[in-house]
């Protein structure tokens, strides 16, 4: 029986082959690196946002209540100025400015 090769580096594989691998290993460890910090970075801009949209919801909230109370003021003043102008106007019949 013959027996299978052990591994072994072939001795055609000439120095600046093996420099050429450790060069692309050493890129694809720094692009790896500098995404993680990329994805960091951008985490921390997220939750910075996130915080600034919560505090415009809550401003907005103030807003449509300010604005809610003051549309029932408005209709609440616009009620008693009919019945003020009704009541003007039957004075005005009562005196004979009807004319």
């Amino acid at each position: 029986m013959t027996r299978p090769p052990d591994w072994h580096i072939d001795r055609r594989i000439t120095g600046a082959l093996a420099l050429v691998f450790l060069l692309q290993f050493g890129a694809t460890v720094y692009w790896g690196a500098s995404m993680a910090a990329q994805v960091g970075t951008n985490e921390t801009n997220i939750s910075t946002n996130t915080r600034h949209v919560e505090g415009l919801n809550a401003g907005q909230r103030e807003i449509a209540e300010t604005l809610s109370m003051i549309s029932a003021q408005m209709s609440f003043l616009l009620s008693q100025y009919s019945q003020l102008a009704r009541r003007l106007d039957a004075s005005a019949e009562g005196y004979g400015g009807g004319r």
